[in-house]
């Protein structure tokens, strides 16, 4: 059941205005998002952190955080705070005048948070992740099922099914399956996964409790195959952009961009800029500014007129130069990172979810590379 009695500022009340009772109809008593600690042996709060492009909204303790509007400062939670609750069952459907039922996962992959996006008119409304969204799923008005996602897969086991997200944003999730389901999604090769906010699915007992889930924005859903299947196909690999792709965040910032260059002797910083000043040789640059809130970890130019940014970073294996495709300040967990950074590569070149690796990083940050 959602949550009720929540402690509200004023401020959040304003931004949100009738997209209160929206948001707060899609949040449950989890866990406190600071602590970790079940919620409801003290008040909870609503804290709500404005990135710009993305807004969190999740629960507390009274004890723990304050409820506020916090602008820029974005504190994405530990992902292990988060509860996910999920069920699978049959849906019922119809193929060309005939029924074709088929194997249904839902899964709600936050009960403590939801992230808002702004509409049109400006307004917040929920979403899930757009991590969810870079890996394919639509809308219940959206979606088509007439090929399965291309960055999800599902592996059916003893009683259960597994679907895993193969860029490593979100999940695995885990469906216990009645007999019934299970051999439903053996005999199409497929599941249909729904990511939503709508409902928790331990509180669904009947196909009435799944109409918040087919309506408006809080639901994305897609066509899952079974991981037999897939492996059973020849493998055809996706355009090969030749790109080497960078993300890294720290406890002040992240930036997501492509790899110019690297240096991998370990020069001083006169001498990495003076390099990065002939790779980038033939464009005005503005003065480098020191990269890093807590201490430079490296610098960041701006090409004059064209507005390109490009920041030379240290890393353990000597310096990168990169150009920016995005940058934000605010704190944030590795699964919102990689979903963040995935939604503004794919913005910008227009392909699906990249698949990140660790690699080299510098002082108290994360990196990570994709190559596409």
């Amino acid at each position: 059941m959602a949550i009720t009695d929540v402690v509200v500022d004023d401020r959040i009340r304003a931004e949100l205005g009738d997209r209160l009772h929206q948001v707060l109809g899609c949040l449950y008593a989890g866990n406190c998002q600071t602590c970790g600690r079940p919620l409801g042996q003290v008040p909870t709060t609503l804290s709500v952190s404005d990135l710009g492009s993305a807004i969190a909204a999740d629960l507390h303790h009274a004890t723990c955080r304050l409820s506020a509007w916090r602008e820029i400062q974005i504190t994405w939670a530990d992902a292990h705070f988060r509860t996910s609750h999920t069920i699978g069952f049959v849906m019922p459907g119809e193929s060309q005048g005939r029924p074709d039922p088929r194997a249904m996962l839902l899964v709600n992959p936050s009960l403590e948070q939801v992230v808002l996006t702004r509409d049109r008119g400006g307004r917040p409304t929920v979403q899930p992740n757009v991590g969810f969204q870079a890996a394919g799923l639509r809308t219940p008005l959206e979606v088509g099922f007439d090929r399965p996602l291309a960055d999800v897969v599902a592996e059916l086991r003893a009683d259960r099914a597994v679907v895993v997200f193969e860029s490593g944003l979100f999940g695995p999730f885990e469906f216990v399956l009645d007999q019934e389901t299970y051999e439903l999604a053996a005999r199409h090769g497929s599941v249909v996964l729904a990511v939503t906010h709508a409902v928790d699915p331990h509180a669904v007992r009947g196909l009435p409790d799944l109409a918040p889930v087919m309506g408006g924005q809080a639901t994305v859903m897609g066509l899952v195959e079974l991981e037999s299947v897939r492996r059973g196909r020849p493998n055809v690999p996706g355009p090969d952009l030749g790109k080497r792709l960078v993300v890294q965040w720290d406890p002040h910032e992240i930036w997501a961009g492509e790899l110019v260059d690297h240096q991998a002797e370990l020069l001083s910083d006169a001498d990495a800029k003076a390099w990065a000043e002939q790779r980038l040789a033939g464009r005005e640059l503005h003065p480098w500014e020191p990269l890093g809130a807590a201490g430079p970890v490296g610098w960041s130019t701006v090409v004059k007129d064209l507005h390109n940014q490009f920041v030379l970073v240290c890393h353990s294996d000597g310096w990168r130069l990169v150009e920016l495709y995005a940058r934000s300040q605010g704190t944030i967990d590795e699964p919102n990172a990689r979903a963040w950074a995935s939604e503004e590569i794919k913005h910008r070149l227009g392909i699906p979810a990249a698949v990140w690796t660790p690699g080299p990083t510098s002082i108290d940050a994360t990196t990570l590379y994709a190559a596409v």
